[in-house]
């Protein structure tokens, strides 16, 4: 999913039952992903490198809790 962010768009994108190394940053064409883990899956956030992916780590771990998903 793409969100609008007050830093402009950022892509989540939720891997359902799997799991990533937590807290990772991973670097690539001028843009940067952090993974993280969540109950039932994992997400990476997706944003250009000037941009703060850390910002928005509450807010998708806040969104997609149980029940939330599965909606």
């Amino acid at each position: 999913m793409v969100v609008s962010t007050n830093q402009e768009l950022m892509t989540i994108i939720y891997m359902p039952n799997t799991r990533v190394d937590e807290g990772e940053l991973v670097k690539f064409d001028q843009m940067h992903a952090r993974l993280m883990n969540l109950e039932h899956g994992s997400a990476a956030i997706i944003g250009r490198q000037s941009q703060d992916v850390e910002s928005l780590v509450v807010m998708v771990r806040e969104s997609l809790k149980t029940g939330l998903v599965d909606a």
